[in-house]
């Protein structure tokens, strides 16, 4: 995957930077990262928690999270091609914080 991103994301880097699923996409893949970060830090450390009949509420959120944040990364990736369709700089107008996080 990261291969594979490299090679798209280098084919036109000022488009996809500009592009505000891929932007929303980066920021949701950095919460990913802190989100399984946090898990093996916090919660996979604890010895006995894997031989309880429930698991414990910081696996759950951890677990529940993961896969809501991963739906959102999958489906932020499928939205970037249609940034040029409905967020285009060059069709005006859009709201301030629209221009703000596509970089107009």
């Amino acid at each position: 995957m990261i291969a594979s991103g490299s090679l798209l994301f280098y084919a036109d880097p000022v488009m996809k930077y500009r592009n505000l699923f891929f932007r929303l996409k980066m920021v949701t893949l950095i919460l990913v990262v802190t989100n399984a970060w946090m898990f093996h830090r916090r919660v996979y450390r604890k010895e006995d928690w894997d031989l309880e009949p429930v698991l414990p509420r910081g696996a759950r959120v951890a677990g529940g999270l993961s896969l809501a944040l991963w739906a959102i990364m999958i489906t932020l990736g499928r939205m970037i091609p249609y940034q040029v369709y409905w967020f285009d700089c060059g069709r005006q107008p859009h709201s301030a914080l629209v221009n703000l996080l596509m970089g107009c």
